[in-house]
């Protein structure tokens, strides 16, 4: 995502959204009553007051309109915004009726609030660490080559070319074998290089046929630690890395990492529920509690509780976050749509873990 202008006392955010991620994170910012600016194209009717019929006419164009509802659709790479428009600088004559904006991507869009609560600046950090892109090492490989790069912002920066020496004489399977451990050690060495320089521990192995399976076997033992995925693509030339991008694959692996680093702390909120219940806190109440006596380390809240409309329950959250920020406490927003995020749901949409156990 791409932050062209922000003033969070004017209110007002100048982005552009630069992967489907970006849309995604945009729904969550964009709240029903904000005003949001973007362009767009309007049927039109000319000749109105003329005896001659009237002709429909789609024009281009920049209007702004106050969100009342939105719709996220990734199978359309959009973001439809919904609303009463409220400023038609071409004075077109359609201020005070409905539109929809369909925000996509590489399009700026500006966005006005009345107020930019806490979990609003949370998406766009979120958004802008995730334009870096954690450094993910690739491998592409077959039988008779392998490529090594290492993910950076949208694309995958080559740094190797190993080729192999396998055999592919018949009756050759004991020199075959050796040929391919020799070839899998080559490419784990410029791994090892990879991950020394670039400080990651997460890897995608790709390719056609089933080599990448046998190198992956072969590394589960030489990198344990290593987090590995195996996706496919019909090549294992350097042009594999932009057959990633563009199907996806990538930005999936990277949202299961988040998912899956959310999901671990709810998994160990709900175990400590059951074993050490004196060390986690649960439900607006009590944590409010907890966190006046400063007991609060870890609060953990549910996306989906900032949707409310309701001005008064938003104000007591943005209270209660500054508050346990204050006291040197951490907060983490917990993402909607997984199967952590709905046990949270279930305990009300706020947890905490606890510094030391309190009476209850």
């Amino acid at each position: 995502m791409k932050i062209i202008y922000f003033n969070q006392e004017k209110g007002v955010l100048n982005v552009k959204p630069e992967t489907l991620e970006d849309l995604f994170h945009l729904y969550f910012i964009i709240d029903r009553g904000d005003k949001v600016k973007a362009s767009t194209t309007r049927k039109i009717t000319i000749n109105k007051e003329q005896t001659r019929k009237p002709q429909v006419k789609i024009v281009k164009t920049v209007l702004t309109v106050k969100v009342e509802d939105l719709e996220y659709h990734e199978y359309m790479r959009s973001l439809r915004i919904k609303g009463k428009i409220v400023e038609d600088p071409h004075e077109l004559g359609i201020k005070g009726s409905y539109h929809t904006l369909n925000l996509k991507l590489n399009r700026e869009v500006i966005i006005n609030k009345e107020k930019w609560y806490r979990h609003h600046l949370e998406r766009i950090k979120r958004a802008l660490e995730e334009t870096k892109t954690e450094k993910i090492i690739v491998v592409a490989l077959d039988s008779e080559e392998g490529n090594i790069g290492v993910l950076t912002s949208e694309r995958v920066k080559h740094l190797a070319t190993v080729h192999s020496r396998i055999s592919h004489r018949k009756n050759a399977s004991d020199k075959r074998k050796e040929e391919e451990l020799k070839f899998f050690s080559e490419i784990s060495k410029e791994i090892e290089k990879a991950i020394k320089n670039f400080k990651t521990d997460k890897l995608i192995i790709t390719g056609p046929g089933f080599v990448k399976e046998h190198f992956s076997d072969y590394l589960s033992e030489k990198f344990k630690y290593v987090k590995k995925w195996i996706l496919t693509s019909s090549t294992a030339t350097m042009s594999a890395y932009n057959e990633l991008i563009k199907s996806r694959a990538v930005e999936n692996v990277i949202e299961k990492l988040r998912i899956s680093e959310e999901t671990k702390m709810i998994q160990e909120l709900l175990l400590k529920i059951v074993k050490n219940p004196s060390r986690v806190t649960y439900g607006f109440k009590e944590v409010w509690r907890a966190t006046e006596m400063g007991a609060v380390d870890v609060l953990m809240i549910s996306e989906e509780i900032f949707r409310t409309t309701d001005l008064e329950v938003r104000e007591r959250l943005e209270e209660l976050i500054k508050t346990v920020e204050e006291m040197r406490g951490k907060v983490k927003i917990i993402s909607d749509g997984h199967e952590g995020s709905k046990h949270l749901k279930g305990l009300g949409g706020i947890a905490a873990f606890l510094r030391y156990p309190i009476e209850n």
